[in-house]
Parts: structure tokens; C-alpha cells; sequence
């Protein structure tokens, strides 16, 4: 009776030590992930807000010319246009403030430090034409949307029937995820010179999710494109 009351309790310390052990362990292991995606995220070049990466501190907006009917020239002019576009359009929109870009500043200029990806005749829009070609980058411009004016002949290639010029240009990939981190619009010589800036005016609020129609419908076009691709 004495050596079963001796292996009761010893079995009850095992038992305890047991759970007591793998809650240390558990707890370690817990303390061990947390370390792990602490260290994880401070190694990480995206940012995961509204500029996308670390190395931005403002939204900049840069044009470039690919067109052969857009003078170097008119480009200053559109440089202007799209700041007063930004100021009197974007800015004033209801939902501006809503968004999360709506807390930075955003300079336009002229140049951008990368080329246009579907500029390049090699190169085709990864989503609306269904081929999956990208461009993935080490460091991310300090850019975070391109306004590129080019020929008709490269938006009729990318974005026949399309609800937006779009398109991503650089991609971040950590840990087996690509992210978008750079966008750029396409427009054509007359739309850049139209005094109404009426394309330019949807494209940027397509960009900043500022016209919640005309993006459901761009969602919905994909959705529709990935059920006829499988």
C-alpha cells in the first residue's frame, strides 16, 4: 500500500512537471516565434502602409515621355498639370482624407529613375493580357507611380478594352510573396495635351482607390479572366 501511495505520487510529480515542462516550452517557443517575426520585420523592406517600402517618406510621382509625338518640352507642362490635377481633383475628392496616402506628401516630377516596363516591346501587362511576366527588384524606386506617355500602338497591345491604365512595375518578393510596390499609368500624347485632363483625372483616382466603380469593375474583369485562363 506504501509503494502504491510512493507511485501515485511520483507519477502526480511526473504528471505536473509534464505540464508545467512543455507550458515553459511552449512558452519559449512562443517567446522564440515572436523574436522571429520581430527580426523578420525589421529586415523586411516593405513598410505595410500606404508608401509600400521603408524608403519612402512621401509619395512621388514622376513623368516620363515614350511617346514619338510628345515633345520633351510638353513634359514640364504636364508636370504642372498633373500637380493641379492633384491640388484641385484628388485632394478635394470626399473620400481623400479616407485613404491612407491622404497623410503624405506628394511631389510630381519630371524623370523617373526606372524605365517603363510595357514601354519595352519584350514585355506584355502581367494581368490583362494574361501573361505572367514581371519585374522584381532588389531595392524599390523611391518613386511610387509613374505617369508614362506613350504610343498608342503599346496601350492598344496592354489595355484593349481595359477599365484603367494601369500597371505594375517593380515588384518586392520576400519570403516567397511578391508584392506590387510600383505603379504606373499609361496615357497617349492627345490625352496628355487635353486641357480637360479628363483620362489623366480617372487614372490617378482609379490609382488612389478614389473611384470605387470603376475599380469594382476592373475586380470583377480579373476575376472573370482568371476563371476563363483555368
Amino acid at each position: 500500500m506504501k509503494n502504491k501511495t510512493l507511485l501515485i505520487m511520483l507519477g502526480f510529480i511526473l504528471c505536473v512537471m509534464s505540464i508545467y515542462g512543455g507550458g515553459l516550452i511552449l512558452a519559449k517557443s512562443s517567446d522564440s516565434n515572436e523574436q522571429a517575426t520581430l527580426e523578420q520585420n525589421s529586415k523586411s523592406k516593405l513598410s505595410g502602409d500606404a508608401l509600400y517600402t521603408k524608403n519612402r517618406d512621401k509619395v512621388i510621382l514622376c513623368i516620363d515621355n515614350y511617346s514619338t509625338s510628345f515633345e520633351v518640352n510638353d513634359i514640364e507642362k504636364l508636370v504642372k498639370k498633373t500637380s493641379d490635377v492633384l491640388i484641385n481633383s484628388i485632394k478635394k475628392h470626399k473620400d481623400w482624407k479616407q485613404i491612407g496616402a491622404s497623410q503624405y506628401e506628394i511631389e510630381v516630377k519630371s524623370g523617373c529613375s526606372f524605365n517603363s516596363f510595357l514601354a519595352d516591346i519584350n514585355n506584355a501587362h502581367p494581368i490583362y493580357t494574361g501573361k505572367n511576366n514581371i519585374r522584381v527588384v532588389d531595392e524599390a524606386s523611391v518613386e511610387q507611380i509613374a505617369l508614362f506617355v506613350v504610343d498608342q500602338q503599346v496601350i492598344d497591345k496592354n489595355f484593349r478594352d481595359t477599365p484603367s491604365r494601369w500597371g505594375p512595375e517593380e515588384y518586392l518578393c520576400e519570403e516567397n510573396e511578391c508584392v506590387e510596390v510600383t505603379s504606373g499609368i499609361y496615357i497617349n500624347a492627345d490625352e496628355a495635351k487635353d486641357i480637360k485632363s479628363s483620362k489623366l483625372i480617372d487614372e490617378l483616382k482609379f490609382r488612389f482607390g478614389l473611384d470605387k466603380q470603376l475599380i469594382q469593375v476592373s475586380a470583377d474583369e480579373e476575376i472573370e479572366k482568371s476563371k476563363k485562363n483555368k
